[in-house]
């Protein structure tokens, strides 16, 4: 469940005062529904790893909230999936 998983990374956040998240991570949560063309999905590559420290889970971006009525649609219509 989305609920347990965020309020298990605000207490993270609270109790360590802060995480570290991957850069690129990061940069794809805060870009996320705003510009489909120029989003580019992570790579898993092992590389060099840049990270980002976020003292605050109103930093994160929670992408699956669509607001309760967009959420409650979805309930009881779901997409298809091809």
């Amino acid at each position: 469940n989305e609920t347990f998983k965020w309020d298990d990374l605000s207490y993270t956040i609270r109790k360590e005062k802060s995480i570290e998240v991957d850069k690129e991570l990061f940069e794809y949560n805060q870009s996320f529904g705003k510009n489909r063309a120029e989003l580019s999905i992570p790579s898993k590559q092992k590389t060099k790893r840049e990270y980002v420290v976020v003292d605050s889970i109103k930093k994160i971006r929670n992408i699956y909230n669509k607001g309760a009525w967009e959420n409650l649609k979805e309930l009881i219509f779901p997409l298809e999936v091809k």
